[in-house]
């Protein structure tokens, strides 16, 4: 399966441009190999203010129950301009497919991250807050996937934004391509493992729209299944549900396996409800038995493409040649 190329706006100092306060950059491996496989659209909401490089230090304090962003060196309110810019950025920005800004930013904090003040020139600690531009775009599109570096380093919040990155790429894609019905309905073939793991609800009412979908205009078809689909893998899934999904894929495979080849998994399973290993052990050995039998079915799942794409974008950060 060749893999989209997903449209992914990223903090442009996590990219090596000079944009920072100082005029710094910030290295970040994992985001840097990520961007290589996208389609990036760099962004600074602070030089897209206008604000300049460098520039004096900006802060956040509340004022009367907003949070508003100033410069204590210089004595300015800069909230009105960066809302500004945040306004006019998500109306000529083509809705990507994620968000990746920079970490304990003024503007661009998704994490909470950024330090929020009582009083304008930074003198009393209030508690820690969101950007203003991450804030603007959290309200614009509550259901994409919106990080910053921060929140990239937790295990479980990297993989679930990645491979869900790649799979908006692919809907998005391939809704822009279908001129029937018939090849939404290959799409969500393709995608029923990672709607599984998601969400079993909502997998079985989409399956349901598009089987008495016949005669609907295809738009309105189009736009359903990408509204859907975008809120059926909002969430991050459980243990459980990731337990759930691997029983799922293993009895679609189990008939032509071993009895010592089942117990193995089973173990493993066990070792994986335990937290002793991690996903991509199972989905590993899952798209290996595909391979083994050639599943073309399997082989066409989003979840084990993305999950085997997220494992060697993983490996690759840790490669000695790096």
């Amino acid at each position: 399966m060749s893999h989209v190329r997903p449209l992914l706006v990223v903090s442009a100092c996590l990219l090596g441009d000079p944009v920072r306060y100082d005029g710094g950059t910030v290295d970040d491996p994992f985001v840097r190999s990520l961007a290589s496989l996208c389609d990036v659209i760099k962004v600074c909401p602070e030089v897209g203010a206008g604000l300049g490089v460098p520039r004096a230090r900006i802060i956040l304090f509340r004022k009367e129950g907003h949070i508003r962003a100033f410069q204590p060196g210089k004595g300015v309110d800069v909230t009105d301009k960066l809302l500004t810019f945040s306004r006019d950025f998500i109306e000529r920005c083509p809705e990507p497919d994620g968000f990746i800004l920079k970490g304990k930013s003024p503007s661009c904090s998704v994490s909470s991250s950024a330090i929020l003040y009582q009083d304008p020139m930074g003198t009393k600690f209030l508690y820690k807050s969101k950007g203003i531009f991450a804030s603007a775009l959290l309200e614009a599109y509550p259901l994409l996937p919106i990080v910053d570096e921060k929140l990239l380093k937790n295990p479980e919040i990297r993989q679930h934004f990645v491979l869900r990155v790649f799979a908006l790429a692919d809907v998005r894609i391939s809704l822009e391509k279908a001129q029937n019905l018939n090849h939404i309905m290959e799409l969500h073939r393709r995608h029923k493992y990672f709607l599984m793991l998601h969400s079993q609800v909502a997998l079985k009412k989409m399956g349901r729209f598009l089987a008495e979908a016949k005669g609907r205009p295809l738009q309105e078809v189009k736009d359903f299944y990408r509204a859907a689909f975008l809120s059926a893998t909002h969430r991050r899934p459980s243990l459980g549900q990731w337990t759930n999904v691997f029983l799922h894929i293993f009895g679609h495979i189990s008939t032509f396996l071993k009895p010592k080849e089942k117990e193995h998994f089973m173990k493993l399973l066990d070792h994986f409800r335990q937290r002793k290993i991690g996903q991509e052990v199972l989905l590993e050995l899952l798209r290996n038995w595909a391979y083994r039998f050639d599943n073309n079915y399997l082989l066409e799942q989003s979840l084990l493409n993305y999950a085997s794409l997220y494992t060697e974008l993983k490996a690759s950060l840790t490669s000695p040649t790096r």
